[in-house]
């Protein structure tokens, strides 16, 4: 969402503090070559919460989100479902329903947290690591 409002903001958040411009590039490329973004509203929740906290222009961020929403598609795991997976209790709500959509044939996750990647590799779920190229 970032990036795509200004590549120059990229870093300026605590959690983008690693990422440069061009990993925003990346990240377009992989996205590219799918069929498209599965949501879920944990992550959307998320990701809406944090834009207010860092950044003054915060509704160009969220206008961003508003257009990413309205060309993906969305997935719902009910709560109930997610937190009697074992990876709840390690990982918290919103990765046991990460977890849970990219258990899904023909899905992928992407992210960059390790310990989430990390579970999805011992659960037999696809999932890419992305990071910083540094």
């Amino acid at each position: 969402m970032v990036g795509g409002v200004s590549v120059r903001w990229i870093g300026r958040h605590k959690r983008l503090s690693s990422y440069r411009p061009r990993d925003f590039d990346r990240l377009n490329t992989t996205l590219g070559s799918t069929d498209g973004l599965v949501l879920c509203p944990n992550v959307l929740s998320e990701t809406s919460n944090l834009a207010p906290a860092a950044f003054d222009s915060a509704a160009l961020i969220l206008q961003g989100l508003r257009r990413v929403v309205e060309v993906s598609d969305e997935a719902v795991v009910a709560s109930r479902t997610a937190v009697s997976s074992d990876e709840y209790l390690r990982h918290g709500l919103t990765d046991a329903v990460l977890l849970e959509l990219a258990s899904v044939p023909g899905r992928v996750l992407l992210s960059d947290d390790g310990q989430l990647c990390a579970a999805a590799w011992r659960a037999g779920v696809p999932a890419e690591m992305f990071s910083s190229a540094g």
